[in-house]
């Protein structure tokens, strides 16, 4: 039987300014494409790759009562996804990104915090009556306070749910990672870039890096349902489960905008495994390409479960 997803973490408008051929030195100037604007933040991308999926996703999050969190609600109801669970406050500002685009698709993102200074009350006040819980990189320390969100992982883990997170790369983050290493035993299933193995594990080598994940995930021997996913971008991703490792490759495409693809590769990953039934293997492929074919179209044509299936079958 399929299970329902619920997120909570950062909904934002993204500003996406394209074209950017070098960062200019202070003082300079370089000329861009045409900004775009658009639903973000992790479990807005998560909710743009839902809403091609048509998963059964539910978002629990915060935006500010202005234009901005006007501009989020009306595109979360045009995925025809369900907007209930999403606060409105007049205390802070919604949330905005600029994410600048070099020509070969890569990025850097600016943020302002806004209403993600709200996001513990969000998560201890939302009533989460999902299967999964997926929390987004704003929910972990030191954002949130780290006996909080152990405390909500253990209530939501008594009322038998599949707890999961992404890290986020951040330098408040690298610089408590600390506080990161005392719950990381508790997740179901973690995501991760090949940056942020290497940030949180302080190694290297990607096989010292990752056994060092197994031991703060207490993963060492027989598989136990718990899973580490590390995104490698170009090169596909990684799966540990218990002693083993296994991968899949990327779909080879010609990237268009990787903004959001990390965010991308979790839902396609939570959505075969809890709405398709695959098993953690056939998940990871199914994931890997569909963001891959995704960061290729984008909101232009934004592939669907069926059409991802098709590739599975082409790849196999």
């Amino acid at each position: 039987m399929a299970r329902t997803i619920g997120a909570i973490g950062d909904l934002t408008v993204d500003i996406i300014i394209p074209g950017l051929s070098r960062i200019p030195e202070w003082g300079q100037e370089v000329e861009i494409g045409k900004p775009i604007l658009r639903l973000g933040g992790n479990i807005g991308n998560m909710a743009v790759g839902a809403s091609a999926l048509k998963s059964d996703f539910r978002i629990f999050s915060i935006v500010g009562k202005d234009d901005d969190g006007s501009f989020i609600l009306n595109r979360i109801q045009e995925l025809n996804l369900d907007a209930d669970d999403i606060e409105i406050t007049d205390q802070e500002s919604t949330c905005k990104t600029y994410a600048c685009l070099r020509n070969d698709g890569e990025r850097f993102m600016l943020t302002y915090k806004g209403t993600l200074e709200c996001i513990e009350s969000t998560m201890i006040k939302s009533n989460i009556s999902t299967d999964i819980v997926f929390l987004g990189g704003w929910c972990l320390p030191p954002r949130v306070e780290e006996e909080r969100l152990i405390q909500c992982i253990e209530y939501w883990k008594a009322d038998q749910k599949i707890v999961s997170t992404d890290l986020i790369w951040s330098d408040d983050t690298w610089n408590h990672k600390n506080l990161l290493t005392n719950f990381l035993n508790k997740i179901d299933i973690l995501f991760m870039n090949e940056s942020e193995l290497f940030a949180l594990t302080g190694e290297a080598s990607f096989d010292k890096a990752v056994n060092k994940v197994k031991t703060m995930m207490g993963m060492h021997g027989q598989p136990d349902g718990r899973l580490c996913v590390i995104k490698l971008g170009a090169k596909g991703a990684a799966l540990i489960e218990g002693d083993m490792i296994f991968r899949a490759g990327a779909y080879p495409v010609k990237p268009v905008d990787t903004v959001g693809a990390g965010d991308l590769f979790n839902i396609g990953f939570l959505h075969a495994m809890f709405q398709i039934g695959m098993d953690s293997q056939n998940a990871l492929e199914f994931a890997s390409t569909f963001a891959s074919v995704f960061i290729s179209k984008y909101y232009d044509s934004p592939p669907t479960q069926n059409d991802i299936m098709e590739l599975m079958k082409q790849l196999a």
